[in-house]
């Protein structure tokens, strides 16, 4: 069973990680590496399966990716699992620059 995904828009995510919600980042590794949202957790989309642990539990948890697709197969995911994750509409090539 999948769970409906619930987008936020990215000027509400950049502010809401500001504020202290967790960000998921399933980027791969070179996107990562070539920049990131400071304080972002890292956990790429191949190894969301077997790293879901890292996810907190309480809480919204944002997940981005580079345009949103991958952030919202991400957020389905953790969604049937009882985490109440959002997808950044967009992805980081839609988040505002500070």
């Amino acid at each position: 069973m999948s769970s409906e995904v619930v987008e936020i828009d990215p000027v509400e995510a950049a502010r809401a990680v500001r504020a202290g919600t967790p960000l998921v980042d399933v980027r791969g590794d070179d996107e990562w590496q070539a920049g990131h949202v400071e304080g972002a957790v890292h956990i790429p989309l191949d190894e969301l399966g077997v790293r879901s642990d890292e996810v907190p539990r309480e809480g919204v948890v944002l997940v981005v990716c580079a345009h949103g697709v991958r952030s919202r197969k991400a957020a389905a995911h953790l969604r049937d699992l009882g985490i109440d994750a959002v997808s950044v509409s967009g992805g980081l090539a839609a988040w505002p620059e500070d």
